[in-house]
């Protein structure tokens, strides 16, 4: 039996059609869990401040997320196709294909020069493992989000680099530098993985000053613009600070909070991303084993991508699993780089292999628990409350009527297609900024905002414990605005001013 589960294997990493076929079918049956996530999530938060932003007005004056502007650029270009979840996932799943096309390209430079007599069969092995595991439903988290774009472009700036050092081209570093440029108005952080290229050129031209210099300038050219022509449209229209405030400064709060615990509960979070850094565990020691890394210039890159990777994850503060998405290109090259860390007949090795196993089909199943989710127990109970209470709201508003969820996400503007009355979508943000004390005047300028634009309805928790009525302020300020119960459902009432 062993002998013949082997010699499928091989002929799958052999045979052009087995493989192509064996890779079609993994992707479905491990995408499935990614396009059928629970829609109650991030992806509606981009989609609405993307789609306001499309509909011409300002953004973050209108609608408000503590994201750069990329995502809510991307995310209002596919709303004025369409605003439908599923044909959306498609959209966000050929984004998850051309990321899966770069990196078919960024392995086989290395699997060509470090491995030349199986890089084949490397690099089928390396493709297979990122489909699995950046089509894990809590890695790609729905499909939308920063780390799934952020994919593409490091992709995209590690190929262009690459491509620069092979055909010694200059258009190619121009590439690298707009690469990076989307990464940096993606999600700040991401410009981490732009360090092994800068020190990559300083290795190489230490000794041609001008050499280096034009580089360097090459590469922040595109930046410059890109960021100069975001900063200009801000400040014609008054929405520098909105820009700053959401793009980094938040954040930087955000993060703090993050460290103290006091923003997710870490340890289930670190326990589902460690399915993910426990198998990729042994084959980065079996990497820094070798101390080569400066005797060829494709190990010394890889190196310098593994400390850009490790001061990344070293700073994030929280430990969503969507978060280490954009590091899964590292590690899988690692990994089929020292398959020898786990290979052999020691007893050691064998239950490397077995733990290896374990975590990735404990990974599959917590991904599948997503998809079950979706069509069984709470999940749909809630999801059909909320197409009901959308119904409710469509039934008894106008289109020109406002409404405010205080939950978190934007699912019901969407749903409903009715406007938040408040920039502050989600009333996640609200309560974190009056916990924590980040003293941005947020619960004062909400109330302004919803006294000035006077919502028809305020959805709201039916739960006492809820975590938002925390935020007390806001709670009194619902109560005297707001006391009429004009519908109860399961999680939720309806309140309205009579």
């Amino acid at each position: 039996m062993l002998k013949n589960f082997k010699y499928l294997i091989n002929q799958i990493l052999t045979d052009k059609k087995k493989f192509f076929l064996f890779a079609v079918i993994l992707y479905v049956v491990i995408r499935l869990a990614t396009l059928f996530f629970p829609y109650d999530n991030d992806e509606w938060i981009f989609h609405y401040v993307g789609q306001k932003y499309a509909e011409g007005n300002i953004m973050y004056l209108v609608a408000w997320d503590h994201k750069p502007p990329l995502i809510f650029f991307f995310n209002g270009l596919m709303s004025l196709i369409t605003s439908n979840f599923i044909i959306l996932r498609v959209f966000y799943t050929l984004i998850n294909l051309g990321s899966l096309f770069l990196f078919s390209k960024v392995v086989n430079i290395f699997t060509a020069t470090l491995q030349t007599k199986n890089s084949l069969k490397l690099n089928r092995i390396a493709l297979l493992l990122f489909i699995f595991w950046t089509n894990l439903a809590q890695i790609s988290s729905g499909g939308n989000n920063t780390e799934n774009f952020g994919l593409f472009f490091i992709l995209l700036m590690v190929l262009t680099y690459f491509l620069f050092l092979q055909k010694h081209k200059t258009v190619y570093l121009l590439a690298t530098g707009l690469a990076l440029s989307c990464m940096v108005l993606l999600k700040p952080n991401f410009v981490l993985f732009s360090l092994p290229v800068f020190l990559d050129l300083l290795i190489r031209f230490k000794k041609d000053c001008k050499k280096l210099l034009l580089a360097y300038f090459l590469i922040a050219l595109p930046v410059v613009i890109h960021v100069a022509l975001w900063l200009a449209y801000f400040y014609q229209n008054n929405a520098l600070n909105e820009f700053w405030l959401a793009s980094f400064l938040y954040n930087s709060k955000y993060l703090q909070s993050g460290w103290q615990g006091h923003v997710s509960s870490q340890l289930s979070f670190i326990l589902s991303s460690s399915l993910l850094f426990i198998p990729a565990a042994p084959f980065v020691i079996s990497f820094l084993k070798t101390k080569a890394f400066f005797s060829n210039e494709y190990r010394r890159y890889l190196f310098l991508w593994l400390l850009a990777v490790l001061l990344f994850v070293s700073i994030l503060g929280t430990f969503y699993p969507f978060y280490y998405l954009v590091t899964l290109p590292l590690l899988i090259i690692i990994c089929v780089l020292n398959l020898e860390a786990i290979t052999g007949n020691t007893f050691f090795k064998k239950v490397l292999r077995i733990v290896i196993v374990l975590c990735m089909l404990t990974a599959l199943a917590i991904s599948y628990k997503f998809l079950l989710n979706n069509f069984y127990g709470s999940t749909k109970e809630r999801a059909k409350e909320d197409q009901q209470i959308a119904s409710y709201i469509r039934n008894n508003t106008t289109p020109a009527d406002k409404i405010y969820a205080y939950t978190y996400g934007a699912t019901f503007y969407v749903l409903t297609g009715r406007d938040a009355g408040s920039k502050y979508v989600s009333a996640s943000y609200l309560l974190l900024n009056y916990r924590e004390h980040y003293g941005f005047n947020f619960n004062e300028q909400f109330q302004q905002e919803i006294l000035a634009s006077k919502p028809k309805y305020i959805i709201y928790p039916k739960s006492e414990s809820n975590l938002y009525l925390q935020n007390t302020e806001l709670v009194e300020f619902f109560k005297e605005n707001y006391p009429v119960v004009a519908k109860e459902f399961t999680t939720f009432v309806i309140l309205s001013k009579q």
